[in-house]
């Protein structure tokens, strides 16, 4: 199987490259317009295309013959912008490639904004935390009596929970919110303490094909970003909610939705859902759940079992070095199961690429571009 990745630019593909390196006979194609992408350094990476200005082209066509050239068999977009450019100009197959599973552009919108998200869900009954818009949080008053301190203040785009900002007072919100131009570009949220829980789909059409469940493990290296090691468990309550979010969504694709365990209501609630792959994405494969070759041979319209998942203890690369070591000298246990050093190991320069990268920038040296979620070709 060829697999064409038209965002291999984004931060979240080697994630998936980790994935997909379970997959025997399988390569990879690239589109990306960074020479210093991590991603083209991997075993998998065969073919990569360079670089050129996206405003000298028509970016459908430009997309479509780069498909055709590749000689893929399925296209798989994996970060949120690669997603909403194959779903905004409806683009599901190539000649004789298909594209991966994407949500409709409707679906997408809601989810990408924590903002349309906020106003989408009050009209259901899936458990959230209580919300506010950021213009609806400067009502004098509306803070204590609908949320009640501490509150998160979120912007309304953005990954990895990279802008969010803890407030524990109205003042500290006020000042906050005064920085915010126009407030309405960020939510205000009850921030409550409980367990942080996930659980990562592949859906067509609202019905879940392959899902994992996952309690956090090994807490992030930020306080609002993707934890280092997570445990797979089986909770029934959970799997009920995305069937039932993912159904009024209508979802297709993959999405990763996040929960927090509220003690005082007893219940999970909702804090968002992202539509497209997640930074724990080679964890799941290690569960014997891999949504990347999921994804692919569901665009093939190959059928599969409902994969259950591993109940396993998973780290990832560097977490996982960190407690061997810590292990080693204080001769207690490390943790977990099953970590991602073997996949490491295996395909070992897309690491190396960011460890250098990130060597020269500490050094002050020329390090090339940095990977956000970004993408070759504007909408």
């Amino acid at each position: 199987m060829v697999v064409a990745i038209p965002d291999g630019d984004s931060g979240l593909t080697i994630p998936v490259l980790r994935a997909l390196g379970i997959v025997q006979d399988l390569r990879v194609v690239l589109l990306s317009r960074s020479r210093w992408a991590s991603a083209r350094y991997s075993r998998l990476t065969t073919s990569v295309a360079a670089p050129f200005t996206p405003d000298a082209i028509d970016p459908v066509a430009w997309m479509e013959r780069w498909i055709g050239q590749s000689g893929a068999d399925v296209v798989l977009p994996i970060g949120l912008a690669a997603v909403e450019f194959f779903s905004v100009h409806g683009i599901r197959g190539v000649g004789n490639a298909a594209v991966a599973p994407i949500p409709t552009i409707d679906a997408f919108r809601i989810t990408s904004c924590k903002r349309a998200f906020a106003q989408w869900v009050r009209g259901t009954d899936v458990p959230v935390p209580p919300t506010l818009l950021g213009e609806e949080a400067l009502v004098p008053g509306a803070v204590e009596e609908q949320l009640g301190f501490p509150v998160l203040v979120k912007p309304r785009l953005g990954m990895g929970g990279a802008g969010i900002r803890l407030c524990r007072s109205r003042v500290e919100l006020e000042s906050i919110l005064g920085s915010i131009h126009p407030p309405r570009e960020c939510i205000v949220q009850r921030h409550f303490a409980g367990h942080d829980w996930g659980c990562n789909v592949l859906c067509n059409d609202g019905e879940i094909c392959a899902a994992t469940v996952t309690r956090l493990l090994f807490g992030p290296s930020n306080p609002y970003g993707p934890g280092e090691g997570v445990e797979f468990v089986d909770q029934p309550e959970i799997l009920d909610l995305a069937r039932n979010v993912m159904g009024r969504l209508r979802w297709t694709g993959v999405a990763n939705l996040d929960l927090r365990w509220d003690p005082g209501s007893g219940r999970f609630m909702l804090l968002e859902i992202n539509p497209r792959f997640w930074r724990n994405t080679a964890l799941s494969a290690l569960a014997s759940v891999n949504f990347p070759h999921l994804a692919c041979l569901t665009a093939q319209g190959t059928t599969f079992p409902i994969p259950r998942q591993r109940p396993v203890r998973v780290a990832k690369f560097r977490e996982a070095i960190r407690r061997r070591l810590r292990a080693f000298i204080s001769r207690e246990p490390h943790g977990y199961d099953l970590s991602e050093v073997p996949m490491v190991i295996a395909d070992p320069l897309p690491m190396a690429a960011v460890a250098a990268r990130w060597v020269a920038r500490r050094m002050g040296l020329p390090s090339g571009a940095t990977e956000p979620d970004q993408f070759t070709l504007r909408l």
